[in-house]
């Protein structure tokens, strides 16, 4: 999926593609090339990237009591042997109030066969059963020019 990032990346591309074919001068056709490397290069990585070999774990205790806190584990595991970037959790925790209740969580790198933990909490008001989840997964390439989401059912 494009990004608005890589929306406008494509488009200086063809703007400064067209200047350079009608002005002849090498200073923009050396940008244009620049450009299209990026846009390349970004994009192989980003096919490379398996999104699939992202696992997702949550541990949380079975119960908590009313105005307590509760503490939700997110461990991270990467399969692949490439490194994923810019990865983003988006939890939904209903206890929160509306604003609050997507719990979002980047890690910017994850090397290879590398386990990441990360600990969020969310205030549990009243008495009841609260639903967490589902989780969504965003992977992105190192530049942020194309994207993949896959929604997690933990």
């Amino acid at each position: 999926m494009l990004t608005e990032r890589a929306k406008l990346t494509i488009f200086f591309f063809l703007i400064s593609l067209l200047i350079a074919f009608y002005t002849q001068v090498e200073l923009i056709f050396f940008i244009c090339g620049v450009l299209s490397s990026l846009l390349s290069v970004s994009f192989t990585i980003y096919k490379i990237t398996q999104i699939t070999k992202i696992n997702c774990r949550r541990n949380l205790p079975s119960a908590v009591y009313e105005g307590q806190t509760l503490k939700v584990t997110l461990l991270v595991e990467n399969q692949s042997v490439l490194p994923s970037f810019f990865i983003e959790l988006i939890d939904n925790f209903s206890a929160e109030l509306p604003h609050n209740q997507q719990k979002k969580l980047l890690f910017p790198y994850l090397s290879r066969r590398a386990v990441i933990e990360n600990i969020y909490e969310g205030h549990c008001p009243k008495r009841g059963v609260y639903w967490i989840g589902p989780t969504m997964l965003i992977t992105s390439d190192p530049l942020g020019l194309f994207r993949k989401n896959k929604i997690i059912h933990l």
